[in-house]
């Protein structure tokens, strides 16, 4: 297995993403490594967002958001029958902007999350694209 996401977390903290599935903190000043989770799939992308949640996207699986306070996973999946779900469950970017939106580029489109409603918008062309993405 190889890294294939990080990113800088709180404190000084990295957090990484594995081909195998898993999902690591690294304390760069300790050197530590600590395993936090294991999912038999690609982690694509993570994010750790301003409350300091892990957003962690994978090949298939959709959505992880891990939950450091708690030491627990939530998952989001697509559904076809629902439209408030993601657009697909191999997620590619995940992006927080600076009014705190979670934006998510999963396969057949962007998706913003409602972290109220824990729901998804997807965007398409009605919103303004050029066509469905």
């Amino acid at each position: 297995d190889w890294v294939s996401s990080m990113c800088n977390g709180r404190n000084g903290r990295i957090w990484l993403g594995t081909s195998g599935g898993e999902i690591l903190l690294l304390h760069p000043a300790s050197g530590e490594l600590t395993l936090i989770g294991q999912y038999p799939t690609w982690i694509e992308s993570i994010c750790e967002d301003k409350s300091g949640l892990v957003w962690i996207g994978t090949r298939e699986i959709g959505l992880l958001c891990y939950d450091p306070s708690k030491e627990s996973f939530s998952q989001f999946t697509s559904d076809s029958r629902d439209p408030s779900s993601l657009t697909g469950n191999s997620v590619h970017r995940i992006y927080e902007d600076k009014t705190g939106t979670l934006w998510i580029v999963a396969s057949s489109g962007l998706n913003r999350y409602d972290r109220a409603t824990r729901t998804f918008t997807r965007l398409t062309e009605k919103d303004g694209f050029p066509g469905d993405v």
